[in-house]
């Protein structure tokens, strides 16, 4: 059959998308293991989350060691023997934390699971934590932590994030190499009594079996402490400062970092999914709108973007670029610019649909993988997504109208209460 290339494809919108729920099991002692059955192929992710995370740590430089040291050997097994037996089975581990969670993770074969499962408990509970390895991590992380603050974008963005959080708050503190080197091994290991002493929330995906199941629950009960301790969360919400434009001056540098930012509402408030959409239309994708206009019409950067942060307790809007020294003023005030004319001018038809698509083709390559599926699942419980969340993504895809779009830019996007960062060989600006 000729095609004739002349003609455009037709373009079909995608439906409405479900979002299959995991089966929930309980074990003997309480704890829960979520199930996701999915996928083709013979692999599996096996997620502990413990709920102890960067707010309820003494600092962010002992938790950061202890995310590091973790898999640095067991009381059973050195950290040879720990990397070859998971080489042996094409398995690895990850520790990553958030802001009240500590999160564990490992990917294997299904078929190789029930195999791994002791190793990995043994990882969970008996770390050596050693001092060699420590020492060893210290240096390491000090190297780069020199490294980190000579980048104007880190700089800056610590600077908004007191901005927007507060000097004191945990998550806008620099770590030091004083930080560091203050943590021994004991501070690491009482660290690691505390977190592990709560009890974790468990979920499995993938192509699994029922033996597998089985062995997930019996691992489930075997990492979860006889007596759990009981976390209370640290809350500690953003208390924005008054200084609404901050510079750091970096002499030897020729570029700066640029971070405008507002206040936001956390995913819980009706608003959250419609101001979603407005900052991806301003900023969040190639295309958009400060794209356009300050990288393809002005030619002041290679890159900016907005984006939306939506924590349990932290949440604001960021705008992020890198400049020469002479365009940073250029850069802010076509931001202010393109923020004034989302506020008083209707968005098109089209461009609406290219964002809707955007965000629609986003929620679609979730239910491709199971692994990405469970991502969102594990989100729900560290970022608080509602339970209705990606239903509600949808709808306010539906119901988004320009006239909202207009509103939310007044309401959450006025230029003239936006919080300025910035960071590198510019000269501070009079304002």
């Amino acid at each position: 059959m000729l095609i004739d290339r002349t003609i455009a494809p037709q373009v079909n919108e995608f439906g409405f998308f479900k979002l299959e729920t995991p089966r929930r099991l309980v074990t003997p002692s309480g704890t829960t293991v979520d199930l996701l059955e999915k996928g083709d192929e013979d692999v599996c992710m096996l997620t502990v989350l413990f709920p102890s995370g960067e707010m309820e740590s003494p600092s962010n430089e002992l938790l950061r060691l202890l995310a590091a040291v973790w898999r640095e050997g067991t009381m059973n097994l050195t950290a040879d023997e720990v990397a070859d037996r998971l080489d042996f089975y094409g398995a690895w581990t990850e520790i990553t934390t958030s802001l009240h969670y500590t999160h564990l993770t490992l990917y294997a074969l299904t078929s190789r699971l029930k195999e791994l499962l002791p190793l990995f408990a043994d990882i969970i509970l008996h770390p050596l934590l050693s001092d060699e390895p420590l020492q060893r991590m210290k240096i390491k992380l000090c190297s780069n932590l020199k490294i980190m603050k000579e980048k104007v974008k880190v700089v800056a963005k610590r600077l908004m994030k007191e901005q927007m959080l507060g000097s004191e708050h945990p998550e806008a503190r620099m770590q030091t190499e004083q930080g560091f080197n203050d943590v021994t091994s004991e501070m690491l290991r009482e660290h690691h009594r505390l977190i592990t002493s709560t009890r974790p929330v468990v979920m499995l995906a993938g192509k699994v079996t029922a033996d597998v199941v089985a062995a997930t629950l019996e691992f489930a009960e075997n990492i979860t402490p006889v007596n759990p301790y009981d976390a209370k969360n640290k809350i500690l919400p953003p208390a924005p400062g008054m200084e609404r434009r901050v510079h750091k001056l970096m002499s030897d540098k020729e570029q700066t970092a640029v971070v405008m930012s507002f206040p936001a509402i956390p995913r819980t408030h009706p608003d959250y999914n419609d101001l979603r959409i407005a900052v991806m239309l301003l900023g969040g994708y190639f295309g958009s709108r400060l794209m356009t206009n300050i990288r393809e019409e002005k030619g002041y950067t290679y890159g900016i973007n907005a984006s939306l942060i939506g924590c349990k307790e932290i949440y604001y809007i960021a705008i992020e670029c890198e400049c020469d020294n002479a365009n940073v003023e250029g850069v802010i005030s076509e931001t202010r610019n393109e923020l004034r004319r989302l506020a008083t001018e209707p968005v098109g038809e089209e461009e609406l649909t290219v964002v809707k698509r955007i965000i629609k083709s986003s929620l679609a390559s979730m239910l491709d993988d199971p692994f990405d599926m469970a991502g969102y699942y594990v989100g729900q419980i560290y970022l608080g997504y509602p339970e209705d969340y990606f239903v509600e993504q949808q709808n306010a895809l539906d119901a988004i109208t320009p006239q909202r779009i207009m509103e939310l830019a007044r309401q959450y996007l006025n230029p003239e209460k936006m919080y300025i960062a910035t960071a590198g060989g510019c000269k501070p600006s009079a304002e």
